[in-house]
Protein backbone atom coordinates (compact mmCIF):
# COMPACT_ATOMS: atom_id res chain seq x y z
CA UNK A 1 0.00 0.00 0.00
CA UNK A 2 1.44 3.63 -0.75
CA UNK A 3 2.35 5.41 2.51
CA UNK A 4 0.02 8.11 1.58
CA UNK A 5 -3.19 5.62 1.62
CA UNK A 6 -4.74 5.15 4.59
CA UNK A 7 -7.84 3.03 4.65
CA UNK A 8 -10.87 3.99 6.53
CA UNK A 9 -14.14 1.89 7.13
CA UNK A 10 -16.16 4.44 5.44
CA UNK A 11 -19.21 4.00 2.87
CA UNK A 12 -19.41 5.50 -0.38
CA UNK A 13 -23.16 6.98 0.38
CA UNK A 14 -23.21 9.18 -2.86
CA UNK A 15 -20.96 10.27 -5.98
CA UNK A 16 -21.62 12.73 -8.67
CA UNK A 17 -25.35 13.38 -7.21
CA UNK A 18 -27.35 16.75 -7.61
CA UNK A 19 -28.07 18.40 -4.38
CA UNK A 20 -29.86 21.85 -4.29
CA UNK A 21 -31.04 24.00 -2.38
CA UNK A 22 -34.72 25.33 -2.73
CA UNK A 23 -34.94 27.60 0.39
CA UNK A 24 -31.58 29.56 -1.03
CA UNK A 25 -32.30 28.78 -4.79
CA UNK A 26 -29.04 26.80 -6.32
CA UNK A 27 -27.86 23.39 -6.97
CA UNK A 28 -24.88 21.63 -8.09
CA UNK A 29 -22.96 18.28 -8.56
CA UNK A 30 -21.71 16.94 -5.63
CA UNK A 31 -18.59 14.89 -6.24
CA UNK A 32 -18.28 11.98 -3.36
CA UNK A 33 -20.61 11.91 -0.29
CA UNK A 34 -19.14 9.42 2.24
CA UNK A 35 -21.09 8.40 5.40
CA UNK A 36 -18.56 6.43 8.48
CA UNK A 37 -21.41 5.16 11.72
CA UNK A 38 -23.64 8.59 11.35
CA UNK A 39 -21.63 11.41 10.43
CA UNK A 40 -21.74 12.15 6.74
CA UNK A 41 -18.41 13.75 5.15
CA UNK A 42 -18.84 16.06 1.73
CA UNK A 43 -15.81 15.60 -0.66
CA UNK A 44 -15.21 17.56 -3.79
CA UNK A 45 -12.97 16.09 -5.80
CA UNK A 46 -10.60 18.33 -8.07
CA UNK A 47 -7.60 17.80 -10.85
CA UNK A 48 -4.36 20.08 -11.35
CA UNK A 49 -2.41 20.33 -13.70
CA UNK A 50 0.28 22.47 -13.32
CA UNK A 51 0.02 26.01 -12.77
CA UNK A 52 2.15 29.11 -14.35
CA UNK A 53 5.55 29.08 -14.11
CA UNK A 54 7.71 30.62 -11.00
CA UNK A 55 10.78 31.63 -12.57
CA UNK A 56 12.46 29.44 -10.66
CA UNK A 57 14.61 26.75 -12.80
CA UNK A 58 13.89 23.38 -11.61
CA UNK A 59 16.28 20.48 -12.00
CA UNK A 60 13.54 17.98 -13.08
CA UNK A 61 9.92 17.92 -13.79
CA UNK A 62 8.98 16.56 -10.64
CA UNK A 63 10.52 19.34 -8.50
CA UNK A 64 8.68 21.75 -10.94
CA UNK A 65 5.76 20.17 -10.61
CA UNK A 66 5.67 19.93 -6.72
CA UNK A 67 6.67 23.85 -7.08
CA UNK A 68 3.98 24.94 -9.62
CA UNK A 69 1.09 22.03 -8.54
CA UNK A 70 -1.46 24.19 -5.99
CA UNK A 71 -3.66 21.85 -3.21
CA UNK A 72 -6.94 23.57 -2.66
CA UNK A 73 -8.27 26.67 -3.97
CA UNK A 74 -10.09 29.53 -2.13
CA UNK A 75 -13.39 28.54 -4.36
CA UNK A 76 -13.25 24.67 -3.81
CA UNK A 77 -13.44 25.74 0.34
CA UNK A 78 -16.67 27.85 -0.89
CA UNK A 79 -18.17 25.26 -2.93
CA UNK A 80 -17.88 22.37 -0.05
CA UNK A 81 -20.33 24.77 1.89
CA UNK A 82 -23.05 25.25 -0.23
CA UNK A 83 -23.32 21.37 -0.64
CA UNK A 84 -23.32 21.38 3.59
CA UNK A 85 -26.12 23.53 3.42
CA UNK A 86 -28.06 22.04 0.57
CA UNK A 87 -28.14 18.60 2.22
CA UNK A 88 -28.68 19.61 5.56
CA UNK A 89 -31.78 20.77 4.01
CA UNK A 90 -32.14 17.57 2.49
CA UNK A 91 -31.80 16.19 6.33
CA UNK A 92 -28.39 14.75 5.50
CA UNK A 93 -25.73 17.23 8.22
CA UNK A 94 -22.66 17.41 7.24
CA UNK A 95 -19.90 17.19 9.90
CA UNK A 96 -16.82 17.10 7.78
CA UNK A 97 -16.39 18.86 4.21
CA UNK A 98 -12.91 18.09 2.30
CA UNK A 99 -11.61 19.15 -0.95
CA UNK A 100 -9.21 15.91 -2.31
CA UNK A 101 -7.11 17.32 -4.97
CA UNK A 102 -5.25 14.64 -7.59
CA UNK A 103 -2.20 16.39 -8.88
CA UNK A 104 -0.05 15.73 -12.42
CA UNK A 105 2.23 13.85 -10.80
CA UNK A 106 0.32 11.59 -9.61
CA UNK A 107 -0.14 12.79 -5.88
CA UNK A 108 -3.13 13.98 -4.50
CA UNK A 109 -3.88 15.72 -0.84
CA UNK A 110 -7.09 16.28 0.83
CA UNK A 111 -7.63 19.03 2.79
CA UNK A 112 -10.46 19.61 5.64
CA UNK A 113 -12.27 22.53 4.30
CA UNK A 114 -12.71 25.27 7.79
CA UNK A 115 -14.46 28.43 5.75
CA UNK A 116 -17.82 29.12 7.22
CA UNK A 117 -20.66 27.80 5.19
CA UNK A 118 -22.37 31.43 4.91
CA UNK A 119 -19.61 32.96 2.63
CA UNK A 120 -21.03 30.41 0.14
CA UNK A 121 -24.61 32.64 0.67
CA UNK A 122 -23.26 35.42 0.40
CA UNK A 123 -21.30 35.01 -2.99
CA UNK A 124 -24.60 34.05 -4.79
CA UNK A 125 -26.68 36.79 -3.66
CA UNK A 126 -23.48 38.51 -4.97
CA UNK A 127 -23.90 36.96 -8.18
CA UNK A 128 -27.35 37.67 -8.19
CA UNK A 129 -26.66 41.43 -7.61
CA UNK A 130 -24.10 41.00 -10.22
CA UNK A 131 -26.36 39.35 -12.49
CA UNK A 132 -29.15 41.92 -11.48
CA UNK A 133 -27.22 45.23 -12.67
CA UNK A 134 -26.26 43.34 -15.74
CA UNK A 135 -29.44 42.98 -16.80
CA UNK A 136 -29.20 38.91 -16.44
CA UNK A 137 -32.50 37.52 -14.66
CA UNK A 138 -31.63 35.19 -11.97
CA UNK A 139 -34.46 35.21 -9.14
Amino acid sequence: MPANLCLVETTVFSEATTSGSTRHRFAGTLDILRRRDDTYTVTDLKCRSEDRPCGVEHRTRESAIKCHVVSAYTSDHLQTGGYSIALAEEGLPVSLRTVLVAKADGTFDEVDSDMPEDLFLNLVELHRNVCDVKGHRTR
